[in-house]
């Protein structure tokens, strides 16, 4: 799977486009919610020293160990606009996973903010993909993806995680990158959210329906 796709669609046209005060791509009103300003503090705090294919498979593996420790089925894909740095698929992980990596990558590089935090900023003012001349089938405003910014660089690529709830996909995600710069990983979010998670992927692991 690769994102040279982005490319041939002028998806990152965005990227290209937007200026230093990226936020404004997305009004949202006079104040964030507690949510949204946790995001902003991830994305400050997630910003690489680099991004080469050693980097990549860094925190792919460290992502991928996460995953294996909490006994959770998922896909993960690091990627540069046109190249894939890093892919696995666990055991368990589903089918259209590979779909879903790529379409919330999309977003990611689209925007220059996590797919998580694109999704509550249309939710919030009301406006949807369309409105900003994407396609709801090649983008996805699911969690699960966060765009790698490069120290002194700019935004160089894009990191996903699928295979559980919105939520739990973003913070494994944002937790292997945290572990990867050696930063803190700020924990306040993990609550009912990625412990369901983490249920429901034990229970498709032992063949059930949720």
């Amino acid at each position: 799977m690769g994102l040279a796709a982005l490319n041939a669609s002028g998806v990152i046209r965005r990227v290209e486009e937007r200026d230093a005060g990226r936020e404004a791509v997305m009004p949202t009103g006079t104040a964030y919610s507690d949510q949204l300003r946790r995001l902003r503090r991830q994305a400050r705090t997630t910003v690489l020293p680099r991004l080469d294919a050693a980097a990549s498979r860094a925190i792919g593996e460290i992502a991928i160990n996460l995953a294996l420790r909490r006994g959770l089925s998922v896909s993960v894909c690091i990627a540069r606009p046109g190249q894939t740095l890093f892919f696995c698929a666990l055991d368990g992980s589903g089918a259209l996973d590979e779909t879903r990596l790529q379409a919330r990558m999309k977003t990611a590089l689209a925007f220059g903010q996590s797919s998580m935090e694109v999704g509550l900023r249309l939710r919030q003012s009301g406006r949807s993909l369309p409105d900003f001349g994407f396609d709801n089938e090649m983008l996805s405003i699911e969690g699960g993806a966060i765009p790698l910014f490069v120290r002194e660089q700019g935004l160089k690529g894009a990191a996903a995680i699928a295979g559980l709830t919105s939520e739990a996909d973003h913070e494994l995600i944002v937790e292997a990158v945290c572990w990867h710069i050696g930063v803190e990983y700020d924990r306040s979010f993990v609550g009912s959210p990625f412990q369901r998670a983490v249920a429901q992927s034990r229970i498709r692991n032992n063949g059930l329906r949720i």
